[in-house]
């Protein structure tokens, strides 16, 4: 799925990678469904928050990305409100992800959207390798 960036003019554009949904086969789309349903479990926040926690050892600046974000303690992260908000719409987002991983028309478009208004805030593509 393709990251938009920020053009001089604002305008956001897109270099799509290659598409890994195209070379996905049926068996690994519905091993991706499967773990995904053993992960939403009572305790996916807390293990969503894991998420965020390895982005802010890996990039500290990247904290500065969210404005909810005061200081970059484990002990803050795991009681910021927020953060935890933040957390929920990443999951319902990758809940999405999964349930459409037959419709690659309908996830180019979302991960379009998302990229779009993620540089909005400034997130640089580079950023999204962090996560890897």
């Amino acid at each position: 799925m393709g990251c938009a960036k920020s053009t001089p003019k604002g305008e956001a554009s897109v270099n799509p990678p290659r598409d890994a949904l195209e070379i996905l086969t049926d068996g690994q789309k519905d091993l991706l469904r499967t773990s995904w349903e053993a992960f939403r479990t009572e305790y996916v926040l807390t293990d969503g928050i894991q998420i965020y926690i390895h982005l802010f050892t890996v990039d500290p600046s990247a904290a500065t990305l969210f404005s909810f974000v005061e200081e970059v303690s484990i002990e803050h992260l795991l009681t910021n409100e927020q953060l935890f908000g933040h957390v929920w719409s990443l999951l319902e987002y990758l809940d999405m992800a999964i349930t459409h991983l037959d419709d690659l028309h309908y996830l180019r478009r979302e991960a379009f959207d998302l990229g779009v208004r993620h540089s909005i805030y400034g997130v640089r593509n580079e950023q999204f390798q962090v996560s890897r």
